[in-house]
C-alpha cells in the first residue's frame, strides 16, 4: 500500500495491519495509531501534527526520515509499549525543506516547533530503552538536544554549540579525541613562536625564519609536538620547557584545557561502551 503527496487528518487505526505501507510527502494530522502493526513501514519526507502511537504498537524494521516542516509524534503507553527493533530508524529533521510550509506561493520560513522536534525524538529515544535498544537512544538524544538548542538564547546557546562541537553532546566521543589533536597541533605551532627550551639550546622562530633549513625547523617542530602532547596530557618529563612567559602562559591554558578535554573523552567513551 501506497499513500504519496495527499493528507491524513483527524484519523484513527485501530488494530489495524499496515505492515509495509509507504507514507511519502504526506501531512499527518492528529492522528492516532492503537494497537496497530506497523512493522517494515516507510514514513518518507512527512509532516507530523498531533500524531499518537498508543499501546501496542509495532514499528520494529519502520523507516521514518526526512521529516519536514513540523513533527510532533507521542506515545501513549497506558496497558502496552510501542514494539521498535535494532532495524527501526528515526532519521534527522530536515530543517531547511519547507515543502508544506508554503502559504500562498510564499517562501516565508515556517515555524518548525522546534521543542516539538526536541520532545519527540526524545519520546522515540524512551521506546528504544523500553525495548532495550540503548545505541539508539543515544542517537534520538542527539537529535533532540540539536532541535532543543534552536530554542535557546544567549549564554545557553552559546554553552550548547560548545557541548555539540566537542562531544556532540556526550554521544560523539570522536569529537572529543579530534579537538584534543587540534588543540595539541594549534599550541605546538604557538609554542614554536614563543620558545621552548630543550638540553642543547632554546626553539625560537619569532622571526619566522628558518636559518638552519627545512629539516631543522621539522626536527624542531617534532620537538614542539612532543611538548605540546606532554603537556597537554599533564606527563611534564622536564626534559623541555616552555622559555618566556608568553610560552609559559599557553602551557598553563593547555594543561587546563587538557585536564577538562580528558575527563570529557574519557566519560563520553565510557558511556558508549557500556551501552
Amino acid at each position: 500500500m501506497e499513500i504519496f503527496g495527499g493528507a491524513i487528518e483527524r484519523t484513527s487505526f485501530y488494530k489495524c495491519n499496515l505492515s509495509g505501507i509507504l507514507i511519502k510527502r504526506c501531512k499527518l494530522n492528529v492522528t492516532s495509531f492503537k494497537d496497530t502493526f506497523i512493522a517494515n513501514c516507510n514514513l518518507i519526507g512527512n509532516s507530523y501534527s498531533s500524531v499518537r502511537f498508543i499501546d501496542d504498537c509495532n514499528l520494529m524494521d519502520c523507516i521514518i526520515k526526512d521529516t519536514s516542516c513540523s513533527m510532533d509524534i507521542m506515545f501513549l503507553n497506558e496497558s502496552g509499549y510501542t514494539k521498535v527493533s535494532y532495524g527501526s530508524h528515526i532519521g534527522p529533521f530536515n530543517y531547511k525543506d519547507n515543502y508544506y510550509c508554503l502559504r500562498n506561493n510564499s517562501t516565508h520560513p515556517c515555524n518548525k516547533k522546534d521543542l516539538n522536534i526536541s520532545n519527540s525524538y526524545m519520546a522515540f529515544g524512551n521506546q528504544y530503552l523500553k525495548n532495550d535498544i540503548q545505541d539508539k537512544y543515544g542517537e534520538c538524544f542527539y537529535e533532540s538536544k540539536k532541535a532543543k538548542h534552536r530554542t535557546l538564547k544567549g549564554m545557553k546557546r552559546l554553552v550548547s554549540s560548545c557541548s555539540n562541537f566537542v562531544c556532540g553532546y556526550g554521544e560523539k566521543p570522536y569529537r572529543s579525541f579530534g579537538v584534543s589533536l587540534l588543540i595539541i597541533l594549534i599550541c605546538a605551532v604557538i609554542y614554536l613562536f614563543t620558545g621552548i627550551e630543550t638540553k642543547i639550546g632554546i626553539i625560537d622562530y619569532q622571526d619566522f625564519s628558518m636559518p638552519n633549513g627545512i629539516m631543522e625547523f621539522l626536527i624542531d617542530f617534532l620537538y614542539s609536538i612532543h611538548f605540546s602532547i606532554v603537556t597537554f596530557c599533564t606527563v611534564g618529563y622536564g626534559n623541555l620547557v616552555p622559555h618566556g612567559m608568553v610560552s609559559m602562559f599557553v602551557a598553563n591554558l593547555e594543561i587546563i584545557a587538557g585536564v577538562i578535554m580528558v575527563a570529557i573523552w574519557t566519560s563520553t567513551l565510557v558511556r558508549k561502551m557500556t551501552r
